[in-house]
């Protein structure tokens, strides 16, 4: 708990990971022995204020999840949920098997980010409990271009107004089910919880994430998080 305030975790771990190219989903993709997705739920799991997490999952992995967690390092791991045909689906079915009030606090995490670290986490969380919403975010390296239809540049945006927004994405429970409500009712779809939110009208505020935050979707990812798994412990 924070301030008085359950932490619920959902991750969403129903996605084939094609872009991966591997025989199986890329949150079962192991890392140093281990699937990713045990690394990602063990960041929130040993953290003392995370209350509860939930993973939404493809109905022919449910019971594989479930196997992957049972130890008691995963303890916190309450209920594996089917996932949907989108990764708003799967969060909205994880959503509604919670039973929390309506300033408890709500993570939504990528079950392919196995470098978050606590105290992104805290800060997520922390800023969710004064704003409703809140997510990590980095400045882009690189000069981001727009381009014409053709493939040309049609101009260059400045980066220091650019963010690449990361996970976890934290909101209060009552913001996160407003806006989900919303967006069914009227039939639309987003890639990322905080656009739901936005439509509704709320603020949502940022912290400040990590480059090293990285969410492991191609083989150059997978072999960029094997080099970070062995050089040692991440901490920004």
């Amino acid at each position: 708990m924070f301030e008085g305030r359950t932490i619920a975790v959902i991750i969403p771990a129903a996605g084939a990971g094609t872009r991966m190219g591997s025989e199986q989903p890329k949150q079962f993709v192991e890392l140093a022995g281990t699937p990713i997705l045990v690394h990602t739920l063990h960041q929130f799991a040993l953290l003392p204020e995370i209350d509860t997490i939930v993973i939404a999952a493809a109905v022919s992995e449910m019971e594989f999840i479930r196997n992957l967690c049972a130890t008691p390092q995963l303890s916190k791991v309450r209920e594996v949920v089917a996932g949907g045909a989108q990764r708003q689906d799967s969060v909205w079915n994880a959503l509604r098997s919670l039973n929390l009030q309506p300033q408890d606090l709500v993570l939504v995490h990528d079950a392919v980010r196995p470098f978050v670290t606590d105290r992104i986490i805290r800060d997520v969380y922390s800023a969710a409990t004064m704003h409703g919403a809140a997510v990590p975010v980095v400045t882009p390296k690189d000069t981001i271009a727009k381009l014409e239809a053709e493939g040309s540049v049609d101009s260059t945006l400045v980066r220091d107004k650019l963010g690449i927004v990361q996970t976890p994405q934290g909101f209060t429970y009552s913001v996160l089910m407003a806006s989900y409500e919303k967006a069914y009712a009227d039939s639309y779809y987003s890639t990322d919880e905080a656009s739901l939110v936005r439509r509704m009208g709320y603020v949502v505020a940022t912290v400040q994430g990590s480059y090293q935050n990285l969410k492991i979707t191609t083989p150059d990812d997978l072999s960029l998080a094997r080099v970070m798994l062995t050089g040692g412990t991440i901490t920004s």
